[in-house]
């Protein structure tokens, strides 16, 4: 018997070509006839592979197909890839292609593995937007097609669902059905399906299990024909076969109305199988019509697989993000804590001890400075805590990593009594069960997802880079509802992969190398490189050493002296302060708001033309040529030359020297005949505006900058003078000063002119680092908002980034592009503007693409004259590959490293 089967396997090819090519209504009578013809095919059974890594199961599963001809195979676990590579190795082989079956995870998810970037059941129960449903059956749809799968079997529906999460379902099946996967429905889902029998689109249900109504009800006869004409049902009629009934015909499933038997215990199906041929069933009339019935089904099938192609990844990471952040819900946030809003005047503390502890932490310190603490400082009293943690602190609980229930319900109890000294936001990562034992607590956010991204994803949202969308399952909640609170973002930064906003990750590889060349070549020690695409930090590397000696690597948190970007970064955003207020004017003349240069010939420059360069002062006066530094005090004395090699050495006021010495200086030579000036770079507009700004606030610029922009944007790493603040270590050295100072400058103002001003200069004297700098360019690109604070009016920042001088590539304080000197990508906008500094430094934004490049390094140690980053223009060929990342092929040139 064996042996004819398998001579008729070998010989009908063409009968295989004819099954895969159907195209008309025909094609499935012609399967029928084919099989009428041999009788030694069995497509009207089915069966269940129950572990697809179970060789010994597979092999034996693929030995039944190929003998017998079963016609269906119902999918439950495995590797995607691995099980789409079998599929298509089991169509090229067999007779006719099986339908093969997946059954569903839960309700919305595939059973497989290499598909963990698709959401649980528990993700999806928490979204409060549609289109996620929308996006979700698309992309289950398109990865069933491609494996060459058109029907999903449902054996099981969760009995706690509730309106909310039904609707959830029904909508999920119905577009699943829309994109061309039919449905099965096992017995353990009759509850559902008769509950929401009138709700399923039952046109495209393959299967329904014989007791799916109530016992044994779709085989009688009256039962079946009203439930067909009720619904439209035209599938087929399912049940497990029953090996007893395979000699007694009168007891026959298919006599009874079974259209396909299915199969799940391998020990015995070659018998089983030759029993049923050997029977004679094949032969009965009931027999063949379950036959051509199934033939009907295989055609649909087939036909509404091919008329859906994929014309997407459906795996491609950014749906993979949505559906994690969608789900991320604030559970309760009494007290309006989340997300946070004011980082200036509040201190922070971290706390936690699950397995994404780094992620928690690091994440955190990317928004604002924490002390990040041990979870046990948690069990210390009220009062003693308060000895150690200033009270009105924040406090951020990571409660994920305490699993045993004692003690989930202690640091509860405790969080809940803290939260009358502190501010106490707790976060949690887990199954919706666990809810139950957090739901006093007055602040939580939970994400259902455990990985490390979704632990980065919520403390994003809690500090304003995220919306807050999610909701509680309606079955958790009291009143069937879905709960929770929902929250839009600040508008602060996001950190992402930049595969999340598609960007070309070959050239962020580009990146890398060049620098990686740059440091070999020694145009710099090391370096901090940011890209900033839609706020969305997706690259942000440090590169190299703080020396050339490679004894200190170069870390986020290390920071630069960033030279003449303080211009743009400290003088500016005083400068616009004034003018919002009404203190200064663009047009406005400076003799009008500076006593001190009143009586000088500076006193009809004007305000604007200082800022862009074009007010015809010098480019720059060696001032500190008069100054002599004394080691031992760190001070700078007058010297002042009485004869030839001879020196008399006194204290002087250098603000008030250098301010004087400006307002007597002489004029450059670039005049235009209208009496105005040309463009000419100029330390000496920025020295002045340091000046006026200071007497109009009667405060130092530091002091204003710090109070005005920096605290608030929790730019805690951005300062004049930085060795008030940080320890030398954390501070790349620049210049090895022995001519001047006679010393390694590690944490002292590169620039000696703003030396001598104390390193408080409104051209020079600012230190930062890169994740800082981004933070006020963004706020630049948002028209001066940033965080839920408006800093800036949008018309005036607009205004001052703007070229107004068709004839000066210059805004106020800012560089515009100039692709004649390459000061910055060839890819660049007409609306991009930034800055460079002398010690290595630069930063971009363009308005138009949404790109923000920070590029900070200590190209000057250990000497001020190795030019090779200027030379190179390495900084310019990072900004292109940055561009070339983010731009469409056609847009793209040509680009040699």
């Amino acid at each position: 018997m064996r042996v004819g089967l398998i001579f008729f396997l070998l010989a009908p090819m063409h009968f295989a070509t004819m099954a895969r090519d159907q195209e008309s209504s025909g094609d499935r009578d012609s399967l029928y006839v084919s099989w009428s013809k041999s009788k030694s095919q069995l497509p009207v059974v089915a069966i269940d592979l129950l572990h697809f890594d179970d060789m010994y199961q597979r092999q034996r599963l693929e030995d039944l197909i190929l003998s017998y001809g079963v016609g269906t195979v119902f999918l439950q676990d495995g590797a995607y890839g691995e099980v789409s590579q079998w599929i298509a190795s089991i169509n090229q082989t067999s007779v006719v292609d099986p339908i093969f079956v997946v059954k569903a995870r839960g309700v919305f998810g595939l059973p497989f593995g290499q598909l963990e970037g698709l959401p649980s059941d528990d993700w999806v129960v928490c979204w409060t937007d549609q289109t996620m449903i929308h996006q979700l059956a698309e992309s289950n749809a398109a990865l069933l097609h491609r494996m060459g799968v058109s029907v999903l079997q449902y054996d099981y529906f969760p009995s706690e669902y509730k309106t909310a999460e039904v609707e959830k379902a029904l909508l999920y099946m119905k577009l699943m059905q829309e994109k061309g996967i039919h449905l099965s429905f096992g017995n353990s889902a009759a509850k559902f399906v008769t509950k929401h029998q009138s709700e399923i689109d039952w046109s495209k249900v393959v299967w329904l299990e014989s007791g799916m109504l109530e016992k044994d009800a779709l085989v009688k006869k009256k039962l079946r024909k009203k439930f067909d004409k009720v619904t439209g049902f035209e599938g087929l009629v399912m049940e497990d076969i029953a090996t007893h009934s395979l000699s007694d015909n009168k007891k026959n499933q298919w006599d009874n109305g079974i259209q396909l038997l299915k199969m799940g215990n391998y020990s015995n199906h070659h018998s089983v199988l030759d029993e049923l041929i050997e029977s004679g069933i094949i032969k009965k009339s009931y027999f063949k019509q379950a036959v051509k019935a199934y033939y009907q089904q295989w055609h649909v099938l087939q036909s509404d697989r091919k008329a859906y192609p994929t014309p997407f990844d459906p795996l491609n990471p950014q749906m993979t993000y949505r559906y994690k952040v969608k789900a991320i819900t604030l559970v309760k946030d009494l007290g309006d804590l989340f997300p946070i809003q004011d980082l200036k005047s509040n201190l922070f503390y971290s706390f936690s001890t699950s397995r994404h502890e780094e992620v928690f932490r690091q994440t955190m310190d990317r928004y604002t400075y924490n002390e990040h603490l041990p979870m046990s400082w948690l069990a210390y009293s009220p009062d003693s805590l308060m000895q150690i943690l200033p009270r009105g602190s924040h406090l951020l609980v990571d409660l994920t990593g305490v699993v045993r229930r004692e003690e989930v319900q202690t640091y509860v109890e405790r969080l809940i009594h803290m939260s009358r000294y502190y501010q106490v936001g707790v976060v949690y990562q887990g199954v919706p069960s666990n809810l139950k034992y957090l739901e006093q607590l007055p602040v939580l956010l939970w994400s259902p997802d455990v990985s490390s991204e979704g632990m980065s994803f919520m403390v994003q949202m809690a500090f304003g880079g995220m919306d807050m969308s999610g909701a509680l399952p309606a079955f958790l909640s009291a009143t069937g509802q879905q709960a929770g609170v929902q929250k839009p973002s600040l508008h602060r930064l996001k950190y992402l992969d930049p595969k999340l906003l598609r960007v070309d990750e070959t050239k962020l590889a580009q990146i890398d190398r060049l620098v990686e060349e740059a440091i070999r070549d020694e145009q710099f020690p090391g370096c901090q490189i940011m890209m900033v695409k839609d706020g969305a930090v997706v690259y942000n590397k440090s590169f190299g050493y703080l020396t050339y000696d490679s004894l200190e690597a170069v870390g986020w948190n290390h920071i630069y002296d960033i030279a003449s970007v303080t211009k743009t970064v400290a003088t500016v955003p005083m400068v616009m302060q004034e003018v919002s207020k009404g203190n200064l004017a663009l047009e406005g003349r400076l003799g009008d708001y500076s006593d001190r240069f009143r009586e000088t010939d500076k006193s009809n420059l004007r305000v604007g033309d200082l800022l862009m360069h074009q007010s015809g002062l010098r480019s720059y006066i060696p001032f500190w040529a008069n100054a002599e530094y004394v080691k031992d005090s760190a001070d700078f004395l007058y010297k002042k030359r009485v004869r030839r090699r001879k020196y008399e050495y006194s204290s002087v006021n250098w603000a008030d020297s250098i301010s004087t010495w400006i307002g007597t200086s002489t004029f450059n030579s670039l005049r235009n005949p209208d009496s105005t000036y040309r463009y000419l770079y100029s330390d000496l507009g920025f020295m002045i505006m340091k000046e006026v700004v200071e007497e109009k606030e009667h405060l130092s610029l530091d002091e204003l900058a710090d109070s005005l922009i920096y605290e608030p944007l929790a730019m805690n790493y951005t300062h004049y003078n930085p060795l008030r603040y940080f320890a030398e270590a954390q501070i790349a050295p620049t210049e090895q000063d022995d001519t001047f100072r006679g010393n390694l400058l590690r944490g002292q103002v590169h620039d000696r002119n703003a030396a001598l001003l104390g390193g408080v200069s409104g051209h020079a004297g600012l230190f930062s680092n890169s994740n800082d700098l981004a933070k006020y360019m963004q706020m630049m690109m948002q028209s001066g908002t940033y965080g839920g604070h408006q800093f800036f009016d949008s018309t005036l920042v607009e205004t001052f980034t703007e070229k107004i001088n068709p004839d000066n590539l210059r805004a106020f304080g800012w560089d515009k592009p100039r692709h004649a000197v390459g000061n910055c990508s060839k890819y660049a906008s007409e609306y991009a503007f930034g800055h460079s500094g002398f010690t290595g430094t630069v930063v971009w934004a363009d308005p138009e693409n949404g790109l923000i490049y920070i590029f900070l390094s200590n190209r000057i140690y250990p000497d001020p004259q190795n030019y090779k980053l200027i030379k190179n223009n390495t900084r310019t060929k990072i900004h292109d590959l940055m561009y070339e990342a983010i731009l469409s092929q056609d847009k793209v040139v040509n680009h040699e490293m």
